[in-house]
């Protein structure tokens, strides 16, 4: 991206309960818009699970987006199955999501931008993702943060899904004592 339009181009980053309906329904049309998620009651989940949302704004435009998702256990422990390493799932409890960036915008670096500030704002955490199994590019930006193609690529709702993780703190267990929890439950999946 040319210096003059990264000057342009303005990251925010905010808690859910911190925005505007208008914000939080410009980032939920710009997610509808790229195609990978699903619609239903998609608001909702972005307002629920949703920690950090980040926004890339040029003037009152929103160009790109990204977060940091506290998703449900059973979402967690589902994708890690899918991925044949369900017994992992406990080491991990916050994603980085709903990365999307305008069309137009694409190819600027604005969705590693977005992602470095979310790794920044909730430092020394584990961290998993996915992406449809052949968006280089998006494995590549993951990469390059030290996220590592984990498990088996699955099945997605239309495209292959390769999960990524990045485990920077090996003692990390679900915050709320679950841990055994998830744990018996991911042992009956790969039984």
């Amino acid at each position: 991206m040319r210096d003059l339009e990264r000057d342009l181009v303005e990251l925010v980053m905010k808690r859910p309960q911190e925005c505007t309906d208008r914000e939080i329904d410009r980032f939920v049309r710009l997610l509808l818009a790229g195609g990978q998620v699903d619609h239903r009651n998609l608001k909702e989940t972005v307002i629920a699970h949703g920690s950090r949302l980040a926004f890339a704004f040029v003037g009152d435009l929103i160009v790109g987006i990204a977060a940091v998702k506290k998703p449900a256990r059973h979402y967690v422990i589902n994708v890690f199955q899918k991925a044949h390493v369900a017994i992992h799932a406990v080491y991990y409890e916050l994603e980085i999501a709903w990365c999307c960036t305008a069309p137009e915008y694409r190819g600027r670096g604005l969705c590693r931008r977005l992602i470095g500030r979310l790794l920044n704002e909730v430092s020394g955490r584990n961290f998993f993702s996915t992406t449809v199994a052949t968006n280089e590019a998006m494995i590549k930006i993951f990469t390059g943060f030290d996220f590592e193609k984990f498990g088996r690529v699955f099945d997605g709702r239309s495209e292959p899904i390769q999960l990524l993780t990045r485990r920077v703190n090996l003692d990390e267990r679900h915050a709320d004592g679950l841990a055994p929890k998830i744990k018996a439950a991911a042992k009956r999946f790969v039984s």
